[in-house]
């Protein structure tokens, strides 16, 4: 019963590091509050053809995304996701 809840775990993390690797694809419904903030901003700062020094748009792009190990990882609520996707393999391996 353990490795089968891992393995649906694993799989779950697997689409979840997909879809951060790939902010351009559009998330499917389960996901769709990780995307949902960052493609507003895209589409507000594809709005304004060059945004002034200071303005929040300036480097709205750049603030989205992490970088880890030279990937650039979609931040905020999806990399705490998959955090807590980690944690809860790791509970369930403990109990293995």
């Amino acid at each position: 019963m353990v490795v089968s809840e891992t393995e649906v775990l694993l799989k779950e993390l697997e689409q979840m590091l997909q879809q951060a690797l790939e902010p351009t694809a559009i998330p499917d419904e389960s996901e769709e509050e990780c995307g949902e903030e960052i493609n507003a901003r895209e589409k507000l700062s594809k709005g304004i053809p060059e945004a002034p020094a200071g303005s929040p748009f300036q480097h709205q792009h750049e603030e989205d995304y992490l970088v880890i190990d030279g990937m650039k990882l979609r931040a905020g609520e999806c990399i705490e996701n998959i955090t807590n996707k980690f944690k809860e393999i790791d509970a369930l391996m403990s109990e293995f």
